[in-house]
């Protein structure tokens, strides 16, 4: 009988110490997707921004950058021929890099929920939140012109 007790306590010690390691896996696990998902994010769009002439947002759920094209390029954002004009924007819980002048799309990061921009003291203001298992993680970039 007391054997049996004892035996039971140290099943429900093992158990719970095992729930315990597996729930710190879990979280820690979550953590570092979202963190892979929004450097690959981050890492994408200021690669894109530095080389560009300008930044904008039409509608506060997508960001344009404007790179000069042409033969002689002008230093002047046109946002059509002859320039290059890349688009940031969330596609089913996926950030995507599209292409206007020629329409391709890559995708680039997922767990994508949302992209918020605006402009803010005359700053592109880029807010992109990550979810993943109902956990969020929000992420802030500012653009200056």
């Amino acid at each position: 009988m007391v054997v049996g007790t004892v035996g039971v306590i140290v099943l429900m010690i093992i158990a719970n110490t095992w729930r315990w390691y597996l729930r710190g896996t879990r979280d820690t696990q979550v953590v570092v997707q979202l963190t892979k998902e929004l450097k690959l994010a981050s890492d994408a769009m200021a690669a894109d921004y530095g080389p560009a002439i300008a930044a904008r947002t039409n509608d506060g759920t997508s960001v344009e950058f404007n790179f000069d094209g042409g033969g002689t390029p002008d230093g002047s954002a046109q946002w059509g021929d002859p320039d290059t004009v890349i688009e940031y924007l969330v596609q089913s819980q996926k950030l995507v890099r599209r292409d206007v002048t020629s329409g391709a799309d890559l995708p680039l990061a997922d767990h994508i929920k949302s992209l918020d921009a605006q402009v803010v003291g005359g700053k592109l203001q880029v807010k992109l939140t990550a979810e993943f298992d109902s956990e969020q993680h929000d992420l802030t970039l500012q653009f200056e012109e």
